[in-house]
């Protein structure tokens, strides 16, 4: 897919899509961790503020920052070869491996549970990949207003990773049956 401006690959689908339909399959991609988990688990959890907030909150509304800037006319501050569909491909490919690599040396301290597995290998990817692509639009295109905004949600985002990591929350299920006496399915 490419549109006239020479914009291609994710760009392309951002530009042309509407932007609810792109916002509502992310938040339907972020929900199935919670009916997964529901199905797998005996309990529909989410309690990492860095997961919960970050991905459902900050992450999409960075994103619906790239659409606004991304549908607006005129032409990208970004390097040619980087709207490229055969880049962006490679790009995500080397997200998947490094996700992939990431949450086979992490899982034994997580819970190991397949909707963990799901969040490494599904989620995880298209997040870093989304970031890795539209950081730049926003950064090179965007208003004052939308690279503060950005900074700020991605500092954010940070922190809340930070704490989770300080309390233990990355480890969901642990956190539960430790906390709660919870013990999931």
């Amino acid at each position: 897919m490419k549109t006239g401006d020479g914009l291609s690959g994710m760009y392309s689908f951002l530009k042309q899509f509407p932007c609810w339909l792109t916002i509502m399959m992310l938040m339907l991609l972020m929900a199935s961790l919670l009916v997964g988990r529901g199905i797998l688990d005996g309990l529909p959890y989410n309690i990492a503020s860095s997961s919960f907030l970050g991905e459902n909150v900050l992450f999409i509304t960075v994103v619906l920052i790239a659409i606004t800037v991304l549908q607006r006319p005129g032409k990208f501050g970004v390097p040619h070869w980087f709207c490229s569909s055969r880049v962006q491909v490679l790009i995500y490919l080397v997200c998947l491996g490094l996700c992939f690599l990431v949450s086979t040396h992490t899982i034994d301290l997580r819970s190991g549970r397949w909707m963990d597995v799901y969040h490494d290998l599904a989620i995880a990817p298209l997040v870093v990949f989304l970031l890795i692509i539209l950081l730049p639009v926003i950064y090179k295109n965007g208003t004052g207003t939308e690279n503060k905004v950005t900074l700020c949600l991605l500092l954010l985002w940070g922190s809340l990773f930070g704490l989770d990591m300080a309390t233990g929350m990355l480890a969901q299920c642990r956190w539960l049956q430790e906390h709660f006496g919870m013990m999931l399915k």
